[in-house]
């Protein structure tokens, strides 16, 4: 992680438990938040702890401090996700009791029911918080099978039925053990999949890269794996992961493709890296030469597979013909209501199918996270079957 975004994340832990604090002490009563201070101040510092200790033992940001390391970050993402709740859902009340305490001299007096409910409500708060956390973070375990059948105009008969397991954004670390991956690949491997793709972002520790690519190797998958670079990746360096790729057997294209042969036909599998950009570098343009090199070995008329982390490559790879593209890094937005992602209005594609063209899109949800809350957005495993239209 580039110093500025760590930087940024830290400084938004220590403002999201300031605000919270904030919150909880214009709404409490004085004495309850005095005693509000202590608690914010001794969690604050824990939670900061479970990203500074890391870094301060050389282990990176997303690195594991043996023994205390795995606890502290699950306390250190909880307190996160509480202040963030907290802060959020308290602010229309601090402001609501700030506008009851600076009313106007000559304004009658205010109702002792209204500043009670007031009351009452700033101190379930913080227990309703910690009930939404708790609920969002145990919502984060399940990995649901999903499956989807997708019609391709002009497949090739050999490749009609072809079936793809599609996982992505593991965020192999703290918050996420190897082990979920690897259940995972077994999961869609028992679907009878002949493929199994990763769309990045598959390990937030260094060492745990090497298992990470081995847990996609472990596949049963007649065609083996491939996986194609997240934004994480870059985070460490993409030449990590590629010696543990090639270590592994795992097939990880970076802007290049192979082709697979199936039944007398064959599918070009197109890897995408990610569009970093640096300085006021446009992400469009950066895409835009990403493409034009990961599609340089495409031949006119062949059914083109293309992964890419970033589901907006999708209007990068329509104008190319591709048959299916698979994406995910955006987890589902993480929480979601009547399934409906709260951050959909900020992106174009968040999670599940969509038609641009000629070209199929499918965005996952993920298979991890790096900050374990989720609702109504469950991680999932992907089947998809490919069916001439």
């Amino acid at each position: 992680m580039s110093p500025v975004a760590t930087i940024l994340r830290l400084a938004y832990l220590v403002l999201a438990t300031a605000a919270a604090r904030a919150v909880v002490a214009q709404i409490l009563p004085p004495s309850a938040a005095r005693r509000s201070r202590l608690v914010f101040a001794a969690c604050g510092a824990v939670a900061l702890a479970a990203w500074l200790v890391p870094l301060a033992g050389g282990h990176g940001m997303y690195g594991t401090v043996p023994v205390v390391g795995i606890p502290l970050r699950w306390f250190g993402n909880a307190w996160l996700v509480l202040c963030t709740l907290v802060w959020t859902a308290g602010l229309p009340l601090a402001a609501a009791d700030r506008l009851l305490a600076h009313r106007r001299p000559d304004a009658p007096p205010e109702s002792p029911s209204r500043r009670r409910a007031l009351v009452l409500a700033g101190r379930a708060l913080p227990v309703l918080g910690v009930a939404a956390t708790a609920a969002g973070t145990a919502a984060s375990f399940p990995v649901r099978l999903r499956r989807e059948t997708i019609s391709i105009g002009r497949l090739p008969a050999g490749l009609d039925g072809f079936r793809i397991g599609f996982l992505s954004d593991a965020h192999l670390g703290p918050v996420t053990p190897p082990e979920r991956l690897r259940r995972a690949v077994s999961e869609l491997d028992d679907a009878g999949i002949h493929l199994l793709a990763f769309g990045g972002d598959l390990a937030d520790d260094r060492g745990l890269v090497d298992e990470a690519f081995a847990a996609l190797d472990s596949t049963r998958a007649v065609y083996g794996a491939v996986a194609c670079a997240g934004n994480h990746e870059h985070h460490f360096g993409l030449d990590l992961f590629r010696r543990a790729a090639a270590r592994s057997g795992v097939r990880f294209p970076v802007d290049a493709s192979f082709v697979l042969r199936r039944g007398g036909a064959e599918l070009r599998v197109v890897g995408a890296d990610y569009p970093v950009t640096r300085g006021s570098e446009d992400r469009e343009a950066a895409m835009e030469r990403s493409a034009a090199r990961a599609f340089r070995d495409v031949r006119p008329g062949e059914t083109v597979l293309c992964l890419s982390h970033h589901p907006e490559f999708v209007d990068f790879a329509a104008p190319r013909g591709v048959a299916l593209m698979l994406a995910g890094h955006y987890h589902g937005g993480q929480v979601a209501l009547a399934g409906v992602p709260l951050l959909s209005p900020l992106w174009k594609h968040v999670r599940g199918r969509y038609v641009e063209g000629s070209t199929h899109l499918y965005v996952t949800t993920g298979v991890g996270h790096w900050m374990p809350f989720r609702v109504g957005t469950p991680c999932e495993a992907v089947v998809v079957e490919l069916r001439a239209a």
